[in-house]
């Protein structure tokens, strides 16, 4: 609603031309379901994690009363039961970046942020490859292709859904 000073955003073009000094009210569907992956993203048309909450802080700061946010990094999950350590691992890269915008734009002194997740998954990081080794991609090993790990003779990322 205009007179409530109100957007609505469904592109990255107008999402980042939203004026968050006039703007007290920004609702922003840029998928049809789930927002895509980061790896997936199309970046000219899908803004990032790190930055919906940013744009989020920006307006909801200008409260003097104060606010809540929920910011959810839900890719994490679905990286996981698709049984695709890269995703998830990303998301959860992203995520923790838009936890890290979120402590820059806030104070400690009057801001109450909590990191939880309503479960997990899980990720062991083992093996004996040399230190330095990127865990992604694929090799092949006794003639299986695995896809977490880069020449090595061990799996060294395991991914359980």
């Amino acid at each position: 609603r205009e007179s409530k000073n109100a957007k609505y955003v469904w592109h990255k073009e107008q999402f980042d031309a939203v004026d968050v000094e006039s703007t007290n009210y920004l609702m922003g569907l840029f998928e049809a379901k789930d927002m895509r992956y980061e790896l997936d993203r199309n970046t000219t048309r899908d803004p990032s994690i790190v930055e919906m909450t940013e744009k989020a802080i920006q307006i909801l700061s200008k409260n003097p009363k104060g606010f809540f946010l929920f910011v959810e990094g839900g890719r994490i999950d679905h990286g996981h039961h698709d049984g695709v350590a890269k995703l998830a691992l990303t998301e959860a890269v992203m995520f923790d970046r838009a936890i890290q915008r979120a402590s820059e734009l806030t104070s400690d002194s009057d801001t109450l942020t909590v990191v939880t997740a309503d479960h997990s998954h899980v990720f062991t990081l083992g093996g004996n490859t040399p230190r330095g080794n990127p865990i992604f991609g694929t090799v092949s090993f006794n003639n299986k292709t695995t896809t977490f790990a880069f020449h090595c003779e061990y799996c060294k990322l395991i991914a359980k859904t």
